[in-house]
């Protein structure tokens, strides 16, 4: 299951700076089940760059277009649903029933937010004083920096961070 992974950094696939790897326990029969990268503190300052340059495309991307997007994510976390599911349950010994409400959790959010993206309009709100009015517009802010989920939901997590 765990045969080629790296970082996923700047649009590419590499290995962690320090090459070193945690290995990923099954907690049911503490088998070894493989070994992910283990991100050095480099890795992580590449990836907030990169995350901060692709900020710019992101926010100059319209409503519409970013739908779109959040769609095919949602269509492709469908489509590996079990395989999610699988790795779920391996790793965190979740039964796999839960493990597969939790992937269609997960979908749904990146749905319900391919949804949001195309309402992306402000509004108008009175001001404390007559004759002031407040404009509210909502704009993608930028990299965020998630707390690990630890067992708890995996899968949801990257799927509820986005953000309109």
């Amino acid at each position: 299951m765990y045969q080629e992974f790296g970082l996923f950094i700047d649009n590419a696939w590499r290995s962690a700076r320090g090459e070193k790897t945690v290995e990923v326990i099954d907690p049911a029969t503490e088998d070894v089940l493989g070994a992910v990268p283990r991100a050095a503190g480099a890795d992580l300052d590449d990836a907030l760059a990169a995350a901060s340059r692709a900020t710019k495309s992101w926010a100059a991307t319209a409503g519409w277009a970013r739908s779109k997007i959040l769609r095919r994510i949602a269509a492709k976390v469908e489509s590996r649903g079990e395989r999610i599911a699988c790795a779920i349950s391996a790793e965190t010994g979740k039964p796999i029933a839960e493990a597969r409400g939790e992937t269609a959790a997960a979908i749904d959010q990146f749905d319900w937010y391919a949804d949001e993206a195309r309402r992306v309009f402000g509004h108008t709100l009175d001001g404390r004083d007559p004759g002031v009015r407040l404009e509210v517009r909502y704009q993608p802010v930028g990299p965020l920096r998630p707390s690990p989920p630890g067992i708890s939901r995996p899968c949801c997590p990257p799927a509820r961070s986005r953000r309109r």
